[in-house]
């Protein structure tokens, strides 16, 4: 069945908002694993300047489909730059490079500890870093399927912060120019400076 002739289960997140973080995140979780495309589903990613290993498990790793590959996109010069938001990972680190490095031990060493080396998902994150990759603002949820259409979802707000203030999950009604976004910044991270966690290297 395709894609576009099935009517929105989610519409409802375009008009409601969750009061609780758990709430928000199982809206995501749901979007994700939506019955009547989960058998179709090829490749998650999710596009978010904050966020972090965390945010990664509390979603997309949810995802109920085996072998399903998730690619995931952060900016660690945001978090590392905001101080709320690295205060939660980093301790006294005097420069804002060993802050980088320092941000992108502790994601990965997050994933290594949640993530068994068996695990059936191929998970790859990174970050934009100096040159490489073009920067961004805006948070996407995009599922991309085998026969039916990609999907993109606007998440109104960085993942950490959803169910914490007013935000709208919403359906992007023309999905191809944050498709064609995130495949670009995609290429431009594939370099060793920009990875933060790659479950192939530990297969």
């Amino acid at each position: 069945q395709k894609l576009d002739e099935i009517g929105s289960r989610f519409s409802k997140f375009g008009q409601t908002i969750s009061a609780r973080l758990d709430e928000a995140l199982v809206d995501i979780r749901e979007i994700i694993n939506d019955p009547r495309l989960i058998w179709d589903l090829q490749e998650i990613c999710i596009i978010d300047p904050y966020l972090s290993s965390k945010d990664i498990l509390d979603t997309v790793v949810f995802c109920e489909k085996r072998d399903i590959h998730i690619h995931c996109l952060t900016d660690l010069h945001t978090i590392v730059k905001n101080k709320e938001a690295s205060g939660e990972i980093l301790e006294n680190e005097a420069s804002e490079s060993s802050k980088f490095e320092s941000a992108k031990i502790k994601f990965r060493q997050l994933l290594e500890a949640a993530l068994p080396t068996d695990c059936d998902i191929d998970l790859s994150f990174r970050t934009v870093y100096s040159d490489y990759g073009s920067r961004f603002h805006d948070r996407y949820l995009i599922l991309k399927y085998k026969i039916n259409k990609t999907r993109v979802w606007s998440l109104g707000t960085s993942v950490n912060s959803i169910g914490k203030s007013h935000h709208i999950i919403q359906i992007v009604e023309a999905p191809t120019l944050i498709e064609s976004f995130f495949d670009k910044v995609w290429h431009e991270t594939d370099f060793q400076v920009c990875k933060i966690y790659e479950s192939t290297d530990y297969k």
